[in-house]
């Protein structure tokens, strides 16, 4: 059962080095039957907004976000579904699975708003298949590529515990 307090908490975003061991925990799975609640639907609202207003590095933009980063641990998460030319919609994934599609990776700068001013290489998977719960509770399954793929599985690390700086490439 969703705690109602999280519908009414005041969002902020957690940074490292400060809040880095629960940025580190695993995320507990969502109950189906909270999703459709009008408390965990405005914890939801919250997250987008915190996302949205978060201050980013010049350059870059909100491209997802966590439920741990803003200190509550559910597997879920926002990530922007991009196109191939310019920005998407955000979407919501509660209790994501990924099963990753082949052996290719390839190797890009990332950055997270919970380690502000870091960027750095982080090899990641190509394709991904990602079966999730969107917020009507209505089970999903896409086949994901490209700069997508890779936001998706930022955000998942997350659920998993695990900082793109546990992951940067030694040059």
């Amino acid at each position: 059962m969703i705690d109602e307090k999280i519908a009414e908490k005041q969002l902020k975003v957690i940074k490292v080095p400060e809040s880095e061991d629960r940025l580190h925990e695993v995320s507990a799975v969502v109950e189906i039957s909270d999703i459709m609640t009008p408390g965990f639907q405005k914890f939801l609202d919250n997250m987008m907004q915190t996302m949205l207003t978060e201050p980013m590095a010049p350059g870059w933009e909100p491209a997802g976000i966590s439920a741990i980063q803003v200190d509550v641990p559910l597997r879920v998460f926002i990530a922007r579904e991009y196109k191939s030319f310019g920005g998407g919609k955000y979407l919501f994934y509660i209790n994501p699975e990924i099963e990753y599609l082949g052996s290719a990776t390839d190797e890009h700068d990332e950055s997270c708003m919970s380690i502000p001013k870091t960027i750095g290489p982080v090899r990641r998977h190509k394709r991904i298949k990602i079966t999730y719960f969107d917020r009507n509770g209505i089970r999903q399954t896409k086949k994901l590529s490209g700069f997508t793929a890779r936001v998706v599985q930022h955000e998942y690390d997350h659920l998993q515990g695990i900082l793109f700086t546990d992951k940067l490439e030694e040059d």
